[in-house]
């Protein structure tokens, strides 16, 4: 049975360097002993900007398909390696066709905002949020007043990027499995910032998560009268980790609508 690919996440927390030993990536740590884990098992790779990694290992997850994203101190994304995916795909070829006609920017402007407005109407029905939130911008700033009531502004703001970045790296990952690496982006040159699109749309669908954990942590510390504890992007991770069949079942599901509508465009 083929054991199943994980993700690796390295944080800021410990100097680490990553090197090639043969099929594996090897962690060397001062504070701890070097740790190997085989190409075969990984799926994606998130580094922290001051992770330093060979040139080596980098080529190897390249030619492995591996994404890798390194990210900043705010969680945000500074840079992406794909990979190659092989021949394009048929969700690559639609959006090339897409890209061919005129009106391709107005055409996937407006399917983008029916499906975050779609999305919002979604979370609203979940959060049971009132009739006058509809649109992406007020959902953003309710779920941020929201954050706000149970944890401080920096926790707040970091929770999101750093949710966000996983759904960022998940739909970098499923796009390269579907054909669109870094061949295809190539091809797909001057169109849409498709993995951004879509991994927003996700976080705003998986954002019952993230308020649900904020606000469980807040009640804990006022029982336990505990004085706040610092919230590390490992905490978002786990969440993300831990809810995976949801994270799939909402990523998937937008990549299906968006494929369904390039079959009908």
């Amino acid at each position: 049975m083929t054991a199943q690919r994980v993700p690796l996440y390295v944080d800021r927390r410990r100097p680490v360097r990553i090197c090639l030993e043969e099929r594996a990536l090897q962690l060397r740590s001062a504070a701890s002993a070097d740790r190997y884990i085989p190409l075969r098992r990984l799926s994606r790779l998130v580094l922290h900007r001051r992770t330093a990694i060979d040139s080596r290992a980098l080529l190897a997850c390249a030619e492995e398909s591996i994404p890798v994203v390194f990210y900043d101190d705010r969680g945000q994304v500074i840079a992406r390696l794909s990979g190659r995916a092989g021949l394009l795909s048929t969700l690559g070829q639609r959006l090339a066709d897409l890209l061919d006609r005129y009106d391709w920017q107005e055409r996937y402007d407006l399917w983008l905002y029916a499906t975050q407005r779609m999305a919002v109407i979604r979370i609203g029905k979940a959060l049971h949020i009132g009739l006058d939130i509809r649109t992406p911008r007020q959902m953003t700033d309710w779920s941020f007043r929201q954050a706000r009531r149970y944890s401080d502004p920096e926790t707040a703001a970091n929770t999101r990027e750093w949710f966000h970045l996983l759904c960022y790296v998940w739909m970098a990952e499923q796009l390269q499995h579907l054909g669109i690496g870094a061949r295809e982006s190539e091809l797909l040159d001057g169109g849409p910032d498709l993995i951004g699109d879509l991994s927003q749309v996700m976080a705003w669908e998986l954002e019952p998560l993230r308020l649900g954990w904020l606000r469980r942590r807040h009640h804990w510390m006022e029982r336990h009268a505990s004085p706040p504890r610092p919230v590390k992007m490992r905490d978002m991770v786990k969440l993300f980790e831990d809810k995976r069949p949801r994270v799939y079942r909402v990523g998937r599901g937008l990549i299906n609508r968006l494929h369904q509508w390039l079959k009908e465009a």
